[in-house]
């Protein structure tokens, strides 16, 4: 919950109300800020 909490802070709130499946994106924004990190 923290993880998701904190990654909220850097998404834009228009992507939230114009994402028709609001669910799905702290599943796909953690992905790939994780596997960023670990890319770099």
């Amino acid at each position: 919950m923290l993880f998701i909490g904190e990654t909220l802070r850097d998404i834009p709130q228009g992507g939230w109300v114009s994402h028709e499946n609001i669910r799905s994106i702290p599943r796909d924004y953690a992905s790939e800020y994780v596997m960023g990190k670990e890319g770099k």
